[in-house]
C-alpha cells in the first residue's frame, strides 16, 4: 500500500474527496494549501484535510475558526494520518489490493481442490454396491476436501509472523 501523503497530485486528491478537478480549482483560489512543481500542483493530504474541514465549518457557519482552532484541527488530523499509517504499518487496517491478491489464491486453491474430487472418487465409487456406500464415499471425500481447504496452510505459509503465498511446488 502507498502510503506517500505529502506529494499528491491534483487528481489524487480530486479523486480522495470524490470531486472534479475543476471544484479543486475553486478550492486553490479560497486558500486550499498546495505547492507548485513546474506546472502541477502537488498536496500534502494532511493540510488538504485540516484545510477541508476548516472549509466545510465556515461554509456552514459563515466564519472562519480561529487561529488557534485551525492548529487544534490539523493537530487532530495528523494524529489521525498518523495512527492509520501506524496501524497500516502493523498490519492491523487491510490493503484492498493485498486482500483481493489473498482471496484469488485461496478462490483458486478451493477451485482446483473440488475440481479434483469426481477424478479422485471415480474409482472409489466404480467398486461401491448401493447408495448408503457411495453416500460413505462421498461424505468422506467432500469432508477430506472441506478440511484440507479450511486449513490457512494448504494457502500459505509464515515468515517473520506474517502469511506469505505458498509457492505451487510446497
Amino acid at each position: 500500500m502507498n502510503c506517500e501523503t505529502t506529494n499528491l497530485s491534483k487528481k489524487q486528491i480530486a479523486g480522495l474527496f470524490r470531486v472534479h478537478a475543476n471544484t479543486l480549482d475553486g478550492w486553490i483560489k479560497a486558500g486550499l494549501p498546495h505547492r507548485k512543481e513546474g506546472r502541477e500542483y502537488r498536496f500534502d493530504l494532511s493540510d488538504v484535510i485540516s484545510w477541508h474541514h476548516q472549509f466545510i465549518s465556515a461554509s456552514a457557519s459563515g466564519d472562519l475558526p480561529s487561529h488557534a482552532e485551525a492548529r487544534r484541527r490539523r493537530e487532530h488530523y495528523q494524529a489521525e494520518l498518523k495512527r492509520l499509517q501506524y496501524e497500516t504499518a502493523e498490519g492491523l487496517l487491510l490493503n484492498k489490493e493485498r486482500l483481493i491478491q489473498i482471496w484469488l489464491v485461496v478462490i483458486g486453491a478451493m477451485r482446483t481442490r473440488l475440481l479434483s474430487v469426481p477424478s479422485k472418487l471415480t474409482p472409489l465409487l466404480f467398486g461401491c454396491h448401493g447408495k448408503p456406500e457411495i453416500f460413505v464415499c462421498l461424505k468422506k471425500a467432500i469432508d477430506e476436501a472441506l478440511n484440507e481447504l479450511a486449513d490457512e496452510r494448504t494457502y500459505f505459509a509464515t515468515k517473520g509472523g506474517k502469511l506469505i503465498e505458498k509457492k505451487k511446488n510446497d
